[in-house]
């Protein structure tokens, strides 16, 4: 049936004619609807539907014995192809795809409990496949002028892009802690240090391996002159000092001697830089 004239005007009067969903619910038979004519319609719906289309926020509203249900220009993205039957549908029905993931906490704002879930992952029937995707939703009782809860409002966001891009960066971190701890091992196994010194601060990094061939304690950082003075005076002369990293004047592959600073012990250190 076409919706009813004064059902359309009433729509008009009491939500303006702006915005696309105003005009898909004048496109209402409500005469065949359970909450009936707008014109009938509670003070308290009318207000919450007033407060809902005002939102720049993706939000819906649920209200009545069936849970119909409502939504604003913001979520119309999100209702896709439910699109032409979405305005007054039952809630569990519409999203009957969805329903069970998403129940408990419909029926716990019903019972007056309000909740908001963080990247819920939901799977979708779009396009008669299932895709997975994940959700932010608030969800919160409405109340009507008697103090009764009515329905039940949502903000709902697709956080799909957010959650993927976390995931890739988590395993991006994953992929490279395990190729530092490959790394680690083959420097263990090989007896190879690697440092690296801050030519501002004169501060060296280095990795495990390196301050244990060195004897010294395992840590981060220590200052350059700390290696260099555990170098037998002898190769002193051979050996990379402040000023000649400033000035560019080392040599890149020399071989010389160091004495432990654990055990004493001497050493013999091949150092190849760039």
């Amino acid at each position: 049936m076409t919706p009813e004239y004064g059902d359309q005007t009433a729509i008009a009067r009491l939500f303006g004619s702006e915005g696309q969903v105003v005009r898909l619910m004048a496109q209402v038979d409500w005469r065949q609807h359970p909450l009936g004519s707008p014109d009938s319609w509670s003070v308290a719906l009318k207000v919450a539907l007033r407060n809902m289309l005002a939102s720049p926020e993706s939000f819906y509203l649920c209200w009545g014995a069936e849970q119909s249900f409502f939504f604003n220009d913001a979520f119309l993205p999100l209702v896709g192809r439910r699109v032409d039957r979405a305005i007054g549908a039952p809630f569990a029905q519409l999203w009957s795809d969805i329903y069970p993931t998403l129940e408990r906490y419909h029926r716990d704002a019903l019972a007056g409990r309000g909740s908001r879930i963080v990247d819920l992952p939901i799977t979708v029937a779009e396009s008669g496949r299932p895709l997975d995707q994940w959700w932010t939703f608030s969800f919160a009782p409405i109340f009507d002028e008697h103090g009764a809860i009515a329905g039940v409002h949502g903000l709902t966001n697709e956080t799909t892009e957010q959650v993927r891009k976390r995931d890739d960066e988590r395993r991006a971190a994953a992929a490279l802690a395990a190729s530092e701890h490959r790394l680690r091992r083959a420097q263990e196994a090989g007896h190879v240090g690697v440092f690296s010194i801050d030519l501002a601060t004169n501060i060296l990094s280095g990795t495990p391996e390196f301050f244990r061939m060195f004897g010294l304690p395992q840590t981060d950082t220590t200052l350059a002159t700390t290696v260099e003075q555990m170098v037998l005076p002898e190769d002193q002369a051979i050996i990379s000092h402040a000023d000649g990293r400033r000035a560019e004047t080392i040599d890149l592959h020399v071989e010389y001697r160091i004495r432990r600073a654990n055990d004493g012990e001497i050493r013999y250190i091949e150092r190849r830089a760039e």
